[in-house]
């Protein structure tokens, strides 16, 4: 007997998958549910130990969770101390050094959890004061697709979804002997049958799964990224910033989803995948860059600008006087870069201030002033920025305006619907739980 993984279920556990907290489910070539068909008479949740991921797999990726680390910067913002080899116990103690506070911490709980994970002893977060906050994530339900004649109804939090006929090849991949998954490609198919009218929300999943990172449940943080990049993961009164994504290996190719969808042109949603697959490409590396993207190149028909095709996180060298610049620096990799007809080249960087301090914000501009020197027009865009609307549509249209992309007037329907999906882009809940 087989259980076939679909809609939410199937997209965490892709997630999951990518973020290396679950196996990683493998090619098959099943195309019929005829085995799958039994799976609502004897499916328990319980029974499947997947399911719930422990302190010890999250701490194998340095992913912390917010409700963990909060407590304990707390403590160690109201103590002004600096915490030393044991996180929690060195919280309590006073400074011993003027060392960076709030990374300092951040070190010393990723060293934990790697510490923890080399011995797999789930005890061992146990006793930990906030660390017992570090729950494992929980599927809340499952969505099994099954055949035709198995019978819709539900039980135990399964929720059954019937489908009728064989599945296109390469429809199913394998998590393990009695577990199958839907595959991105038929993921992003059920996403288009389930809201045929938001291409906007199938081009932002195919930007992620295409891209190098995952998004997980609202409050985690990779940590170890982070503190790479030397980007801030604490505010100043101690709460843990991120955005619960994590970097991750690009798990679509974008030729095998044209072949994907050739094969399902005679299944529901046609016109959703059509319109979005011209703008699922490689390279996002951030929730942000792909909202932003998916609002910049959507045609304005369909809620975008109309601004054109980027190509993500390009690389690009600089010549010799900007190079001097950029600290010596040769190359600068863009977030989204813009050609224009004439050869305008305009590079939007979703960012901001929640990301840029300090030495990072010194580092930016220097980077800045020598892409400016060798001819690209740099806009830079914070988060505050692109969930007003109003300064988001000025942005998106000086940018259009700037690559000469000769648009004629915004008609009021189209103003209407730019608004409607520009505030789905913004909703990071949306994202995250895209089939509800």
């Amino acid at each position: 007997m087989l259980f076939v993984l679909t809609d939410m279920t199937a997209l965490r556990y892709h997630r999951l998958a990518r973020a290396g907290l679950v196996p990683k489910p493998q090619p098959c070539h099943v195309c019929s549910l005829a085995e799958a068909g039994a799976s609502l008479k004897k499916a328990d949740p319980t029974d499947f130990l997947w399911r719930h991921i422990t302190p010890p797999l999250l701490a194998a990726q340095g992913i912390i969770a917010r409700a963990a680390v909060e407590p304990g910067l707390a403590v160690a913002a109201r103590n002004k101390c600096v915490p030393g080899r044991d996180f929690l116990y060195d919280l309590e103690r006073p400074p011993s050094d003027d060392g960076d506070l709030r990374i300092q911490v951040l070190r010393n709980l990723v060293r934990w959890s790697r510490s923890a994970l080399a011995k797999y002893d789930p005890a061992a977060s146990q006793g930990r004061g906030a660390l017992d906050d570090l729950l494992g994530y929980d599927f809340p339900r499952l969505d099994l697709l099954v055949g035709e004649k198995s019978g819709k109804r539900k039980s135990n939090n399964v929720i059954p979804h019937t489908w009728q006929g064989d599945l296109p090849v390469g429809s199913l991949m394998r998590c393990n002997d009695s577990v199958l998954v839907i595959s991105p490609e038929l993921l992003l198919v059920r996403l288009s049958i389930l809201h045929p009218g938001a291409p906007h929300l199938l081009t932002a999943l195919g930007l992620e799964f295409a891209g190098r990172y995952a998004l997980l449940p609202e409050g985690y943080a990779d940590c170890g990224k982070c503190i790479d990049e030397g980007k801030e993961l604490v505010s100043a009164d101690g709460r843990l910033l991120g955005d619960g994504y994590v970097r991750a290996k690009e798990a679509l190719d974008i030729d095998r989803l044209k072949d994907f969808f050739g094969r399902a042109n005679v299944i529901r949603g046609r016109h959703a995948r059509e319109t979005a697959l011209p703008w699922i490409r490689n390279g996002s590396e951030s929730p942000f860059e792909s909202a932003s993207n998916v609002s910049l190149v959507l045609p304005r028909t369909s809620g975008g600008f109309s601004v054109g095709t980027p190509e993500l996180n390009a690389k690009v060298s600089l010549s010799a006087e900007a190079c001097a610049l950029n600290n010596g620096v040769r190359s600068c990799r863009l977030d989204e870069l813009f050609i224009g007809r004439s050869g305008q080249k305009v590079a939007v960087e979703p960012g901001g201030d929640l990301w840029h301090r300090g030495l990072a914000w010194k580092r930016d501009n220097g980077r800045r002033q020598a892409l400016e020197h060798d001819g690209y027009t740099v806009v830079a865009v914070s988060w505050d920025e692109f969930v007003d609307f109003g300064r988001w549509r000025v942005i998106a249209e000086d940018v259009a305006a700037r690559l000469d992309r000769g648009l004629g007037p915004v008609s009021s329907r189209m103003r209407e619907r730019q608004a409607a999906v520009h505030v789905d882009l913004c909703n990071t809940d949306l994202l995250r739980e895209t089939f509800g």
